[in-house]
């Protein structure tokens, strides 16, 4: 068994075409897409789309001193995701 301690939880609701601008995480976070599909892309101009219901649904992201990235709510749905903070 692996237990992971987390300090915090956030459920964010992305309407469809959101555009969230270039920042870094504040802490190592997993992100979960729980509906809808989001598209991040880092520093370097690479980009990935993570879908819900797919294995490309989570995410671990722990760069925290980097420029950090953008995320894009792609599709026509809400977009919903938690993003669960690390210890």
């Amino acid at each position: 068994m692996i237990a992971i301690n987390l300090t915090g939880v956030t459920i964010v609701a992305f309407q469809a075409g959101w555009y969230g601008d270039l920042h870094p995480v504040p802490r190592p976070q997993w992100m979960m897409v729980m509906t809808g599909a989001v598209e991040v892309e880092v520093s370097d101009g690479q980009k990935r789309t993570f879908t819900a219901g797919t294995a490309d649904s989570l995410a671990y992201l722990d760069y925290i001193s980097s420029k950090g990235h953008i995320t894009r709510a792609v599709g026509d749905e809400l977009s919903i995701v938690m993003v669960a903070e690390v210890d």
